[in-house]
């Protein structure tokens, strides 16, 4: 016969007060995306990959906060100060100054991260477009898909599209069961010859994550 677990039962002082409702966000902008001449063009521009002329372009996967799970991937959020429908607020490193010395605030800004997973097929190309929005500009952001990372992003005051750098998977063999998979990140950094977090800006929103797939290379 199991034991039943204990139960605890204590008082608790004060009156409950209701709050009020929290303000909306205004003026953020929402995504659009990028053109197919936009990705083509930006994809011919990276060295060591395939002829693109006759490549067609499919962006087949969207991540939003609203639209974390899908049968071709997934969104994973880390460390965000707060998520609301349909944004994820990071507070970055500004926001800690005050309660936090420099060393910790390093530490906790280096933990926020976007993560996505998507399917991939051979003989193709990818691409994430993280779109982003800036309050405080300069912001300073890393991409970095299937292990190939970029040189740190500059984001202006607005929203920004972040950009991977497109990457041809070749021919894998033999076949992942359930298939093969690939990873993408976004996290800020600071710009090049900066050491201390400091240097990657202010809060920032998470808005949309898109994959493409570029066939026919």
């Amino acid at each position: 016969m199991k034991e039943k677990p204990n139960v605890v039962l204590f008082t608790m002082s004060g009156t409950p007060k209701p709050g009020r409702r929290p303000d909306k966000l205004k003026n953020l902008p929402k995504f659009k995306r990028l053109s197919n001449a936009e990705k083509k063009g930006i994809a011919q521009r990276a060295p060591g990959l395939p002829k693109l002329a006759q490549a067609t372009l499919t962006p087949f996967l969207t991540l939003t906060v609203d639209h974390m799970q899908d049968p071709l991937g997934y969104l994973n959020l880390h460390w965000p100060e707060r998520v609301f429908f349909p944004l994820a607020h990071y507070v970055s490193y500004n926001d800690f100054l005050q309660n936090y010395d420099e060393e910790c605030n390093n530490r906790l800004v280096k933990q926020e991260c976007v993560e996505i997973h998507f399917q991939i097929q051979p003989n193709r190309i990818y691409m994430v477009d993280f779109f982003v929005a800036v309050d405080n500009a300069p912001a300073w952001f890393q991409v970095e898909m299937c292990g190939v990372t970029s040189d740190p992003q500059q984001a202006s005051a607005g929203g920004n599209h972040l950009l991977t750098t497109p990457v041809y998977i070749p021919q894998l063999a033999p076949r992942f069961p359930g298939g093969y998979w690939c990873a993408a990140f976004l996290r800020p950094s600071p710009p090049k010859g900066e050491t201390e977090m400091a240097a990657a800006g202010g809060p920032w929103y998470f808005v949309a994550a898109e994959v493409t797939k570029f066939e026919n290379v």
